[in-house]
């Protein structure tokens, strides 16, 4: 019988196949597995009638947890709501960033019985057990792990347990991902620790203290599961504090050295704060030679002022220098974000940050990748408490307008929200004009490397621009379908098949003119007429005697054929052949 139903509830406006995975949920779901208590996870649109079409099955109701955040609390606010009318012994409990700062008027309007205010899989398993004993009353709730509940019209607390020793998170085991709604899963991501020292002033994680840690030991064990069970080849750690111990980052990477060949099975993502890699110099590189492919770094802004309000404790010199450190080290994305019309913002301010971003993109041309976001005032944080020390205005404080981050909910007092609005539009334009600047005199070497990391399920900005341009976007599918991008001496041409990846008839003469690359190409009479019979349907030795019937008089079959080896292989590393393998 199910004892415990575990919710996401998401909305249409939502990108709910980005947002639908909840790791949080997951880890709770298998811990309670573990201790016998069959579980639920129910996740997407219209979770209402879902859940009822479950309870109604049901003899005994179980307990309903719900993940609550910013952009689903109506949607939970409205479930809660029906479920209590339709079930008037049913429990219900809330956890999630938005629940463990609000809990006080989720519980005194009645929404929930229970609110978990810290890490879930003690609170949930301790309440259960509360809940099965019929001889325990409502008094032994001060007794759970990270509970909130009513008592006499009072919202009061159980036990926070910070004290626990290190490690202790390895006591739970790893995510069973089959527990989830298969629409809505993503093999991906992993979680090494959790909690944030940071007192960023925007940011949900600065209402947290201590970071709790898995080991290392812990942390390989879930990526090779994630390999053996899902082939997983990228991964993607979602830790805010990653870089922050630099032993245990030395210790990860050589553990995944010991384990994993870079780039033929493994790339992975990380954040990394800026202050962490500038005062570790070898952290950069030895991530990069571990298989880190992309890292997220907080520049969030290019005003230094600004920086300090949003207690980033960063400077602008120490975001330069970390991405001079990994584009030394040749990562292959560096993603980085800016907050627009938030503190204090002007036009200059902004402008500052715009030239930031200018700045890092030609530090790390076809790398960085920047963002902007609009300022949400989230529950919690000292913004939302101290609005006026920050010189914004909340104009919409429940987020009714609008998802996270992507609306304006609180702006710069000196600006208007059409300002605001118009800032974000101006730095995506801007952004995209740069990148069409540096794209022609982009190096082969990272064009190929955005479509390498693609292969392994890391598509960044800088890969979907890329493959706008109808050339590289055939490359990149080809290579998909296992196509190879170079011709060697083992290769039996009987079976090897070449084929262009631009369109032929949109050569002029012997020329043709690669317009987003600003190229123009000259094809010899030999060449082109390779080039036509590259049509895929020839296989390599079928085209060198086609052409050596018409140019190779004077030279040896063997000779001419390593001249048209050369000259595919050479329009190969220019992205204009790829080779079919037949059979």
């Amino acid at each position: 019988m199910i004892k415990l139903i575990l919710v996401n509830p998401l909305y249409d406006a939502i990108n709910s196949k980005e947002r639908g995975f909840q790791l949080g949920l997951l880890y709770i779901a298998t811990f309670a597995e573990s201790k016998g208590y069959k579980t639920k996870l129910v996740i997407g649109e219209n979770t209402t009638s879902n859940i009822i079409r479950i309870l109604d099955e049901l003899e005994v109701p179980p307990l309903v947890g719900f993940y609550v955040s910013a952009d689903n609390i109506n949607e939970v606010e409205r479930s809660c709501s029906s479920l209590r009318n339709l079930y008037s012994n049913l429990k219900i409990i809330l956890g999630g960033p938005q629940a463990r700062v609000d809990e006080k008027r989720l519980l005194l309007e009645n929404f929930a019985d229970f609110v978990c205010i810290g890490d879930g899989e003690d609170c949930i398993i301790e309440l259960l057990a509360n809940l099965d004993n019929v001889k325990y009353i409502t008094n032994h709730y001060n007794e759970i792990t990270n509970l909130a509940y009513i008592k006499n019209g009072e919202v009061c607390y159980g036990l926070k347990k910070e004290g626990k020793k290190a490690n202790h998170l390895d006591t739970y085991p790893i995510p069973d991902r089959s527990l989830y709604d298969y629409n809505y899963l993503e093999t991906s991501s992993i979680s090494t620790s959790r909690g944030c020292p940071s007192k960023c002033t925007f940011c949900y994680e600065g209402t947290t203290n201590k970071i709790k840690s898995h080991s290392v030991k812990r942390v390989l064990d879930e990526m090779l599961y994630l390999r053996s069970t899902y082939r997983t080849s990228y991964i993607s750690f979602l830790d805010d504090t990653f870089t922050s111990n630099k032993n245990r980052v030395f210790e990860i990477c050589d553990s995944i050295l010991d384990n994993f060949t870079p780039w033929s099975d493994l790339i992975w993502y990380a954040e990394a704060k800026v202050s962490d890699l500038c005062r570790t110099k070898g952290m950069a590189k030895k991530m990069v030679d571990a298989g880190l492919a992309r890292a997220q770094i907080g520049s969030e802004s290019g005003n230094q002022n600004i920086l300090d309000y949003y207690k980033k404790f960063i400077t602008i010199e120490q975001t330069i220098e970390a991405t001079e450190l990994l584009h030394d080290a040749g990562i292959s994305s560096i993603f980085t974000n800016f907050i627009i019309g938030g503190v204090h913002e002007t036009r200059e301010t902004f402008l500052d940050s715009l030239n930031l971003a200018k700045k890092l993109m030609n530090i790390s041309p076809g790398v960085v990748e920047c963002a902007c976001t609009f300022l949400s005032p989230y529950i919690g944080t000292d913004i939302r408490n101290r609005p006026e020390h920050y010189g914004i205005d909340i104009i919409d404080p429940d987020f009714k307008t609008g998802s996270s981050d992507s609306y304006i909910f609180a702006k710069s007092k000196q600006l208007s929200k059409s300002d605001v609005l118009g800032m974000g539009k101006e730095f995506y334009s801007e952004i995209r004009s740069e990148m069409l600047k540096i794209y022609p005199s982009l190096s082969n070497d990272v064009i190929k490397k955005q479509i390498e990391a693609a292969n392994f399920g890391l598509t960044s900005n800088w890969y979907q621009f890329l493959t706008e341009d109808r050339i590289l976007y055939k490359y990149s599918e080809f290579l998909k379908s296992s196509y190879l991008t170079i011709y060697s001496d083992d290769l039996d041409p009987v079976k090897i098949l070449p084929i262009r990846t631009f369109d032929l008839e949109l050569i002029s003469g012997n020329e043709y003119f690669w317009a987003r690359r600003q190229r123009k190409i000259t094809f010899p009479p030999l060449e082109l007429l390779l080039m036509e019979l590259a049509s895929g349907k020839l296989s390599m030795k079928e085209i060198v005697d086609i052409a050596y019937s018409e140019f190779g008089r004077s030279k040896s079959l063997s000779e001419f054929f390593y001249d048209v080896i050369n000259f595919f292989n050479s329009s190969a590393s220019e992205f204009l052949i790829c080779y079919r393998r037949f059979c």
